[in-house]
């Protein structure tokens, strides 16, 4: 069209645009060239002017329809063009940037090393904190949309506590309200042994009703799963597997439908498989699905429909359409507050029903470790911030030392845009380069994170590898971003004058800016000693509390019973006698004694009362534990006065007696001697059991952070017969050297004794641990990434200084001819390099101070300003600059005047 039409000086037609100009003036000057091309065509053939004209209208037609054809074909021409020069500007831009990397390997490699352990380790914790705060549990359709309802009371003492469960008539009034959303309710998995004999294994089952699994979107992989039938109270009793088990198990074997297993006191029948990395709504993860309404009664009776008491059933709902999560909490918490009888007052006042997502990590009451996740998500952005720091660091050495070939290329005609562009790309290469590298160390260190922080969660299945190569390629680029954009500017910006006059003059600027950089890294480093040496501390402190027992020495057995022996309580008395007469005779055992409450793992919940009250006052109660003979031997618990549980106490008709530690003496007989006094033990009591003894104090479930102790605030302990129990818990057991070793043995014993179906063996140790986590996470983490940054900002330092000595060789040979001696110029060095850190502490140190105040419910028995954490972040801190400053102050020492004069 255009060569018809000729130039734009005849017809006043534009040239197409090749940048930002305005298409659609484009597109109108061509077709007024066009169509007054045609008009003089037709004129010259004896047309007239308006004959022509519209003849010309005629033949054009929709001027509209074609000026828009025209102008999307101008556009899409327009951004083809664009593309393609883009591009060949970014290949240009990396090919330079390959070869800049040639000439300069020693950078390179420093450069790609430094930001493989920044961008690794932050992908390492990223696998963590996806899998734990950020991704919902995986096959369920649109998680976004179901939320998990908890509920929030008022307590005595006016601070509100927040619980999960729901009762059932709860669930039943929600549902009965018809709000727009649906709901489910199940109860959350309990382990139980699957199968007989040696070969039994403990899975974890769980109930869900019958709009559990349509809520979430679940069918079966394999069979198929619930019906309306198999949730009716006389249903037969059938059973969902999840995958893992299935595979593991089962060898993914097909005929495992319609084969009836062993599950607990009774047999379920197969009826489906589910999908592989369906785990269930929220952790840990599901091996067995039971339907709850055919199976409730044998856990809780015939009226486990009405009870009032049980608040087991964990309700989700799905929003639809247009319903938003306070509005369906207000409802539902109005809902509950109208359908409660007066006995649910008991637990309080409702004040609230709130909503929660699947993410792991979310909801009303959430585990230390999660709050440690998200510290650990800061630290590794400030040790990623470290590493940029470093490496435009070097970017900035290296652009002061090419300041003259900079200086003869903007001489020479290049832009600055495009060697700003080139300095990028550069840093984007070597990004992606560290972001290779970090991806090996984000596998293995990842590995190691899960295992830290993630053990005994059992989230399911492990995050997919397609999001994490998406966080590494966004480090990257954030990464090159963050490290290379200040470099970039400030070496196009470079004094076209100052740079051909030589390298010597105007450098200035560029230590300053080195050096600023130098003191960011060190102050975030002290932010991560800061945090790493609160959280070690408090790690030492609950490591060094007296628990009252040997906890090294204990081991828990708890055993199950057979098909005939599961039915009463007096047959597994029975058993577990047989047990802890069998435990007795075993090699490496010391004692045994058996026990309701296990020290951090379970409480017993038994009442106990002074004669003529009702209860024991506030302030004055204590926590009783029912535990047969040899139980203070066993647990390595002296007794203080008088004498323990002895075997005579636990003979049916025995008079009943009780042991109190010195807090519950004092608490209920404040000033008088607790032996000898009277007792009121279990609800309804009558019968007097006598203060026989006084025990020392030893730790209860938890460590108390308020009170920075492990023992409970007062105990007492009665024989098993005035709980009105003749079964234990479980048996403790006292092994002769570390309980790990006999843990074997122990189990080996256990299984042989005839009924024991399966017997679970764990070092008290191992629960103990489980208190001290997150202590032992947060010091092991915070520790590990601060010595990193450490080590990133000493090299930082380490090459200011040595790049400065090396810049100033003349400036130092003149000083030395002149007479200065070698001790004042590495004394000069050394001083610039503590001044450096200094400054960084001046920022780092109230910075801390301010973050460690909001760790405080973090540590233990710790302050969060503890002078001696400070004190010793920034001496190590200076230690590190001066060790960093060593080898370049040398340096300086040993300039030969001469030489430095020449080369000058």
């Amino acid at each position: 069209m255009g060569s018809r039409m000729g130039g734009p000086e005849g017809t006043g037609r534009r040239p197409w645009s090749e940048g930002p100009e305005d298409v659609e003036a484009d597109v109108a000057a061509e077709l007024h060239a066009h169509f007054r091309g045609t008009v003089d065509l037709l004129v010259e053939r004896g047309w007239t002017e308006e004959e022509a004209r519209a003849e010309a209208q005629r033949r054009f037609g929709d001027v509209d329809r074609w000026r828009h054809v025209l102008e999307n074909m101008a556009r899409r021409r327009r951004s083809r063009r664009q593309a393609h020069r883009a591009l060949e500007a970014l290949t240009a831009a990396f090919l330079s940037a390959a070869r800049s990397l040639r000439r300069s390997p020693g950078l390179s490699a420093a450069v790609v090393v430094t930001l493989s352990l920044g961008i690794g380790a932050n992908a390492a914790v990223f696998r963590v904190v996806d899998r734990l705060l950020l991704s919902p549990p995986e096959h369920i359709e649109r998680p976004s949309e179901v939320r998990r309802l908890h509920q929030t009371f008022s307590s005595e003492d006016g601070v509100p506590y927040t619980l999960p469960g729901f009762t059932h008539p709860d669930v039943s009034a929600i549902r009965a309200a018809g709000f727009p959303a649906r709901f489910a309710a199940a109860v959350p998995g309990r382990h139980q042994t699957l199968g007989e004999g040696r070969g039994s294994v403990r899975v974890r089952v769980a109930r869900a009703d019958s709009a559990y699994l349509p809520l979430l979107g679940v069918d079966a992989a394999l069979g198929r799963a619930f019906t309306a039938d198999d949730h009716l109270p006389d249903a037969a009793p059938v059973a969902l597997l999840g995958h893992a088990l299935w595979s593991s198990r089962f060898g993914s074997d097909p005929g495992v439908l319609g084969r009836t297993l062993r599950l607990g006191g009774g047999r379920v029948e197969v009826v489906g498989v589910l999908p592989a990395g369906f785990v269930g709504a929220e952790p840990p993860a599901v091996d067995v699905w039971l339907p709850l309404e055919a199976t409730a009664r044998t856990v809780w009776g015939d009226d486990w429909v009405d009870m009032q008491n049980i608040l087991a059933f964990h309700v989700l709902a799905r929003l639809r359409a247009g319903e938003g999560e306070a509005a369906l909490a207000t409802d539902a918490r109005e809902v509950l507050a109208r359908s409660r009888s007066d006995g649910y007052a008991l637990r309080g006042e409702l004040l609230s029903v709130g909503t929660s997502s699947l993410v792991p990590g979310d909801g009303p009451n959430p585990l230390a470790i999660v709050f440690v996740s998200r510290w650990l998500a800061g630290v590794a952005i400030l040790v990623l911030l470290v590493a940029c720091a470093n490496v435009a660091n070097l970017f900035l050495a290296q652009g002061e030392r090419a300041r003259r070939e900079t200086a003869v290329r903007l001489a020479l005609g290049a832009a600055r845009g495009r060697i700003a562009g080139e300095l990028l790309a550069r840093a984007l290469l070597l990004a992606l380069l560290g972001a290779a590298g970090a991806l090996a160390l984000a596998t293995w260190g990842g590995n190691v994170l899960d295992e830290l922080f993630l053990a005994g969660m059992e989230l399911g299945a492990r995050p997919r590898n397609g999001r994490l190569l998406l966080f590494l390629t966004v480090a990257a680029v954030g990464a090159a971003t963050t490290s290379g954009l200040l470099p970039a500017m400030r070496t196009s910006r470079a004094d076209l004058r100052r740079g051909l006059e030589g390298e010597g003059r105007g450098a200035t600027g560029g230590g300053r800016l080195r050096r600023t950089l130098v003191g960011v890294q060190t102050a975030l480093s002290a932010l991560l000693l800061v945090g790493a040496l609160l959280f070690v501390l408090s790690l030492r402190a609950a490591l060094r509390l007296d628990l009252g027992f040997d906890h090294q020495r204990l081991l828990m057995v708890r055993l199950e019973a057979g098909e005939e022996e599961a039915e009463r309580e007096e047959d597994a008395a029975v058993l577990y006698r047989a047990a802890e007469h069998a435990l007795l005779g075993t090699p490496g055992v010391a004692s045994v004694t058996s026990t309701v409450a296990i020290p951090f793992w379970s409480l017993y919940g038994l009442s106990a009362r002074l004669p003529g009250e009702d209860s024991v006052p506030d302030g004055r109660e204590v926590t009783v534990n029912a535990v047969g003979e040899r139980y203070f031997a066993t647990m390595g618990v002296p007794v203080l006065r008088g004498r323990g549980i002895e075997r005579d106490d636990l003979v049916e008709g025995a008079a009943p007696v009780v042991v109190v530690s010195p807090s519950a003496a004092s608490r209920l007989w404040p000033e008088e001697d607790a032996l000898g006094k009277c007792l009121l033990v279990g609800r309804g009591a009558t019968a007097c059991a006598r203060v026989v003894g006084i025990a020392a104090e030893h730790a209860g479930t938890s460590f108390s952070l308020e009170s920075h102790s492990a023992a409970a605030a007062s105990m007492a302990w009665v024989p098993l017969p005035v709980a009105g129990r003749t079964s234990p818990s479980a048996l403790i057991v006292r092994a002769e050297g570390e309980a790990s070793a006999a843990t074997g043995a122990v189990r080996r014993t256990a299984l042989d004794v005839p009924g024991v179906r399966y017997a679970e063996v764990e070092p008290l140790a191992t629960f103990v641990d489980q208190r001290t986590r997150s202590w032992r996470l947060g010091a092991t983490v915070f520790s590990l990434f601060g010595v990193l940054a450490l080590g990133v900002a000493a090299v930082g330092l380490y090459s200011v200084l040595a790049y400065d000595v090396a810049r100033r060789r003349r400036e130092i040979g003149i000083r030395m001819a002149l007479g200065a001696r070698r001790g004042r110029v590495m004394g000069r060095v050394l001083g610039a390099a503590l001044m450096t850190v200094a400054a960084g502490l001046t920022v780092a140190l109230p910075l801390a101070a301010w973050g460690a105040g909001r760790m405080g419910s973090l540590l233990f028995d710790v302050s969060p300003r503890e002078p001696t954490v400070f004190a010793l972040a920034a001496g190590l801190l200076l230690l590190t600059g001066a060790l960093a400053a060593a080898m370049p102050a040398w340096r300086a020492t040993r300039v030969d005047p001469r030489e430095a004069l020449a080369e000058g």
